[in-house]
């Protein structure tokens, strides 16, 4: 009788084992955030690749993901996973272009950042978004979960309000460089939803690049008006950091610069633009007391 007993209740309990452990398609709804565009550029339509991760929770090594084989995404793209009802998984996701400068490494967890190779400058390829979703538990609801990614880098935007004082004074903007700072890689754990650098503060220099053009180039602020002509994506420290800047201008024939003192210790938020703006090409001399180019040696 005993022995009778002790097999029902195996029996029993393997039962709800093997309906714990049902395999269940689970539905996520992707999407950027509701406000994205960062004022000026950056409506975030280059980022047009969605990569996926899934661990288990606490367990930093994938268990599934479609390296080598992302999605095409858009503001109507519908994923679905299999998952195992009763497990609890963390899930990663991930956005970008696809001639992005980032490599997805879902087995150890984290996306490197290339500031080595085609720095462009005023490059919206560089865009890129994630969701850390951590403790994500299976149930057999079937209701989808809409997953709001986020950009894990801060833009920096560079605004001039003197474009047109110095094209009068003999100095016709053609090109900029920006020099700057960021983080070179970007962990899935150890931080937020927006995961966590990781490494050290490199200094980066972009390649000369033509400013940016057409109606969203511009910005009007407290009534004056400003051209955006540099912009970059960096990843600062969680959740905020402070990078070096400096600026290079010259014109079409390369025989005329200008350039910036460095703005120090430049506070940058991720999912956020910090926009320095001013009279960059020109100052007011001193001792005459009229609007001057400020320029430097040809390099």
């Amino acid at each position: 009788m005993i022995f009778g007993v002790l097999a029902m209740l195996f029996i029993a309990c393997s039962e709800h084992t093997e309906t714990q452990q049902k395999e269940v398609a689970v539905t996520f709804i992707p999407t950027l955030p509701v406000d994205i565009s960062f004022r000026g550029v950056a409506d975030g339509m280059t980022a047009n690749r969605l990569y996926y991760a899934i661990y288990e929770q606490g367990n930093n090594e994938a268990i599934s993901s479609n390296l080598g084989e992302p999605m095409p995404f858009s503001e109507s793209t519908i994923l679905t996973l299999p998952l195992i009802s009763g497990f609890t998984y963390d899930i990663v996701f991930w956005v970008q272009a696809e001639r992005a400068p980032y490599t997805f490494h879902p087995e150890a967890g984290y996306v490197a950042i290339d500031w080595n190779n085609h720095l462009t400058g005023n490059d919206e390829q560089r865009d890129a978004f994630i969701f850390v979703r951590k403790g994500y538990q299976v149930n057999q609801s079937g209701t989808p979960e809409r997953i709001e990614l986020k950009r894990p880098f801060a833009q920096l935007n560079i605004g001039i309000s003197d474009y047109d004082a110095a094209a009068a004074l003999g100095f016709d903007l053609h090109e900029t460089q920006l020099s700057t700072q960021s983080y070179a890689r970007l962990d899935f754990f150890g931080g937020d939803e927006y995961g966590a650098p990781a490494g050290t503060l490199t200094d980066i220099t972009f390649d000369w690049a033509t400013p940016h053009s057409g109606a969203d180039a511009t910005i009007e602020v407290k009534g004056n008006t400003y051209k955006y002509i540099a912009s970059a994506y960096l990843l600062p420290a969680t959740p905020q950091g402070a990078v070096n800047v400096s600026l290079k201008f010259r014109n079409l024939a390369h025989d005329k610069y200008v350039g910036t003192e460095p703005f120090t210790a430049v506070t940058m938020e991720r999912n956020h633009a910090t926009n320095i703006m001013g009279s960059l090409l020109t100052s007011y001399d001193a001792t005459s007391g009229n609007r001057v180019v400020n320029y430097i040696p040809v390099p």
